[in-house]
């Protein structure tokens, strides 16, 4: 028996691996699931799973069958991490507008707290590869961390690696930015796949997001193309970031393709 059993990053849970803890609960215990049901669901490969709704985790499932006002609903509002402008995005895009800004984190004198670099670039996948990479973006990133490392605000503190967070949905793009990095002895720099940044902080944050309308053909709404279809993987990325985000991409391709569309315009 236990008094309380608490399941955190829930909303990253397989339905069925949260509910293996809580069949230790009986009557008089308190369940806690904490998670954000906006950011990273379970990964799933199985299109028979899928069709099973194996993709939305419990949390989300129980958030959506609840009432707004439910007592047991509980949505943290006020937010210190990131700057107002962010915080404002994000809570118009994906949290109804509930999101408070209580952090007052100082901005980029010369960048907007939410700034897109143009890059028409080319996508490319190599053979026996499921990712992509795209080379223009590789050199646009670079040129942008070695800018904002030569202006670095003094309001931001003293400028280390841990600094910058480089965000891209494929493991190809993620090789080529670090290789990039180290030619310009920034190896330090965190260079991470998405689903690989759940829980971390940067001062500054860049996404390649790579794809372009050259491949992004198939007109089908499940297909994955990365940021271009995914709001929840958009939305973790952005939010890691306190005082910048720096997009890097095409911005006809992210306008016209995908489920994404309308965040990106």
């Amino acid at each position: 028996y236990f008094t309380h059993i608490l399941l955190d990053e829930a909303a990253q849970a397989l339905e069925c691996e949260a509910i293996t803890p809580l069949a230790l609960a009986d009557s008089n215990t308190r369940i806690v699931l904490a998670g954000d049901h906006m950011q990273m669901s379970p990964e799933i490969f199985s299109n028979f799973a899928r069709e099973r709704k194996l993709h939305v985790s419990l949390l989300e499932r129980l958030y959506d069958h609840y009432p707004a006002n439910f007592p047991t609903k509980i949505l943290l509002c006020e937010n210190y991490r990131a700057h107002e402008a962010i915080i404002k995005f994000t809570s118009e895009l994906f949290y109804d507008q509930k999101l408070i800004a209580s952090g007052k984190q100082p901005r980029h004198e010369k960048f907007y707290p939410l700034t897109f670099f143009t890059t028409r670039g080319e996508d490319i996948q190599d053979k026996n590869s499921t990712a992509f990479y795209n080379n223009a973006e590789v050199y646009e990133i670079v040129e942008r961390v070695c800018e904002l490392r030569r202006k670095w605000p003094a309001s931001w503190g003293k400028f280390n690696d841990t600094s910058i967070g480089i965000m891209t949905p494929y493991a190809d793009q993620v090789f080529r930015i670090r290789s990039e990095l180290r030619k310009k002895r920034m190896a330090g720099i965190s260079v991470e796949r998405v689903l690989n940044v759940q829980g971390k902080q940067f001062r500054a944050v860049f996404l390649s997001t790579v794809r372009t309308r050259k491949t992004c053909t198939n007109k089908n709404e499940d297909i994955d193309y990365g940021f271009l279809s995914n709001s929840k993987l958009l939305n973790t990325a952005i939010t890691r970031a306190q005082s910048l985000v720096s997009v890097v991409g095409d911005p006809v391709a992210l306008c016209s393709v995908g489920r994404c569309r309308k965040v990106w315009e």
